[in-house]
C-alpha cells in the first residue's frame, strides 16, 4: 500500500493522521535523488554531469513511453543541429511535455518537471554560449566510422617510441 512517512496528532479529534508515500513516488524521489547525485556529487568536489543519461534512465524505469520517446528527441536533435546541449534540452522539454498527457501518474510528472529544471539549470552556460552565438556543436567526423578507424591508427603510430619506430622503419626497408 505504502511506506510511512510521518505522523502526528491531530489537535482537534485526538486521531492520528498518517501520511504515506505510494511506490510510485518512492520511485520519482529515488529518480530525482539519483539525478542531483549524479549532477552534485560530493565525492567530486558538489561537481559532477548534466544529468541527461540519468535523467533518461530513471524516467525508463518510470515510464517506458515517455524514455523512448525522449531518447528519439535526443538522437533526433543531435542529427539535425549537431549540438548536445540542445539535444538535451529538447529531450528535457519533451519529457516535460509528455508528463503532461492524460494517463500519466503524478508521481511521473513531478520526476519530469525536476528532472527538467535540474537539466535547465545544469546546461545554463550551455545556453548563454548559444545565445552569444558561440559554437558548441560537435565535430561532423565525430558521426563517422571511417573517422574513427583512421584516428585510432594514427593514435596507435603516435605512442611508439623513437627506437620502435627506427625498427619498423628498418624492418619496412628489407
Amino acid at each position: 500500500e505504502g511506506l510511512l512517512i510521518s505522523d502526528s496528532p491531530s489537535l482537534t479529534t485526538g486521531e492520528r493522521i498518517t501520511w504515506h508515500l505510494t511506490l510510485a513516488e518512492w520511485a520519482a524521489l529515488c529518480g530525482i535523488s539519483a539525478v542531483l547525485g549524479h549532477v552534485t556529487s560530493p565525492f567530486l568536489g558538489f561537481k559532477g554531469g548534466r544529468g541527461v543519461a540519468t535523467a533518461l534512465g530513471a524516467t525508463g524505469a518510470l515510464h517506458p513511453g515517455i524514455a523512448g520517446v525522449g531518447v528519439c528527441v535526443w538522437l533526433t536533435t543531435l542529427f539535425l543541429t549537431r549540438t548536445p546541449a540542445w539535444s538535451s534540452l529538447a529531450m528535457s522539454l519533451s519529457l516535460l511535455v509528455l508528463s503532461q498527457l492524460q494517463g500519466v501518474a503524478d508521481s511521473v510528472r513531478f520526476f519530469c518537471l525536476g528532472a527538467a529544471v535540474i537539466i535547465t539549470i545544469r546546461h545554463w552556460t550551455h545556453l548563454k554560449r548559444l545565445f552569444t552565438g558561440q559554437s558548441l556543436s560537435v565535430n561532423p567526423s565525430y558521426f563517422s566510422y571511417k573517422a574513427h578507424a583512421k584516428r585510432g591508427k594514427n593514435r596507435g603510430d603516435r605512442h611508439k617510441s623513437r627506437s620502435n619506430k627506427r625498427r619498423s622503419k628498418k624492418r619496412g626497408k628489407r
